[in-house]
């Protein structure tokens, strides 16, 4: 063996041992990288507490947008009431409603200060005497720890109110009218409970911007809440998955205003079914923010029009957990008791408290009884005054 082969296996391995050297280096510094963007992935308390920062800098917000609600063609099945005919040569089955594409339009608004807001949204009903899809309004108000909620004939066929107590998770359960709340109230709506989420091990991305998700709930019914940390956390998209299936996303957009804060320029939402196919989408464009002004509180207050059939919660009767009465013109409530049950509007209206079921034809057997008892009365008098009329003549003649 040669000095020369000798120092080429030397050199040789001495060039193994820098390249082990190297790489070793590299593997232990991408390790280090790993552990550091660990470090910086964010918790939920970290999460929470921006949202916390958010809403003291936002205390109060008067938001108006319109929102544009499309229902395609025959999406919906519509169940049977009760008692109720099928059309002849359906063979059982259903109809699918609506037939033709919906779409309805309304404009919306809320003013929010602190944990009290008043808001009216646009929603829609279905007419099922026409199939057809139409816009439905509905207020709601939450002043004092009182949560109070209307809407005007429509869905029912009476205006109704609901008044109950409030807490601080209680917001408006219609989908055109929740997606502010999670914006300008994410900690309040968005993490009640934080314990229940935790961060997904994946990155999503809206806009082209990387976003944290936070989830809650299983691979079965999974809720996610898709924020940006480059913009303070803000909430950038919802979604709700039924066995690992996207079926309800609403996607927020939004601009800085003149002071640095970010505030929505609007949303969108597209709900679908489990085959993939459209049933619902939801676009909301706003016309009108304004952040950190007065608001009077007046504006807050939500009153009850006349005939407002009205379920109160924060007092219990023997109809159960809730009383209810129909708001009269002189502000007098008619109650309702146990004896009107079932009983029509219309007829819980027109009587008194106990007296919507009684049977028709007692009114107007009493009625007859009053009519025939006062011609009676006047027939006798008739008798009366005929009999005088007589004895005075007889009387005459006599004389």
């Amino acid at each position: 063996m040669s000095i020369q082969g000798s120092e080429a296996r030397r050199a040789g391995g001495s060039g193994r041992i820098g390249i082990a050297v190297v790489l070793a280096a590299g593997i232990l510094a991408l390790a280090q990288a790993g552990r550091g963007e660990d470090a910086k992935k964010p918790t939920v308390e970290v999460i929470a507490a921006a949202w916390a920062r958010y809403q003291n800098d936002v205390k109060s917000v008067r938001l108006e947008w319109t929102d544009s609600i499309f229902v395609p063609k025959e999406t919906i099945e519509v169940q049977a009431i009760e008692g109720e005919k099928k059309p002849s040569g359906q063979s059982g089955k259903q109809p699918r409603l609506p037939p033709q594409d919906e779409k309805i339009q309304g404009d919306s608004r809320l003013i929010l200060d602190g944990t009290s807001y008043r808001f009216t949204s646009q929603g829609y009903h279905l007419d099922r005497d026409t199939g057809k899809f139409k816009a439905q309004k509905c207020d709601g108000a939450s002043v004092g720890g009182i949560i109070k909620a209307y809407m005007p004939p429509g869905d029912y066929d009476h205006p109704l109110g609901n008044i109950n107590h409030a807490k601080a998770t209680d917001i408006p359960r219609i989908h055109t009218a929740t997606p502010p709340f999670l914006i300008f109230r994410s900690l309040t709506v968005g993490l009640a409970n934080p314990r229940d989420y935790r961060i997904a091990d994946r990155v999503g991305h809206v806009d082209g911007r990387p976003c944290v998700i936070l989830e809650k709930g299983s691979s079965s019914a999974r809720f996610g809440l898709w924020v940006d940390p480059a913009r303070g956390y803000l909430v950038v998209r919802q979604t709700t998955a039924i066995d690992g299936k996207e079926i309800d996303t609403t996607t927020y957009s939004y601009v800085q205003d003149k002071r640095g804060i970010w505030v929505p320029t609007g949303w969108r939402g597209v709900e679908v079914g489990l085959d993939g196919r459209l049933r619902q989408s939801l676009t909301a464009t706003v016309t009108r923010v304004e952040v950190n002004v007065n608001i009077d509180p007046k504006d807050l207050v939500l009153e009850f029009p006349p005939g407002t059939l009205v379920r109160d919660f924060t007092k219990p009767s023997e109809l159960g957990d809730n009383t209810q009465y129909i708001l009269r013109e002189d502000v007098s409530h008619r109650l309702l008791d146990r004896r009107d049950r079932g009983a029509p509007y219309d007829r819980l209206l027109a009587t008194e408290t106990g007296q919507a079921n009684n049977p028709a034809r007692s009114r107007i057997a009493w009625r007859w009884v009053i009519l025939l008892s006062t011609l009676g009365v006047l027939g006798a008098a008739a008798i009366v005054a005929a009999w005088k009329r007589w004895a005075s003549t007889k009387g005459a003649k006599a004389g």
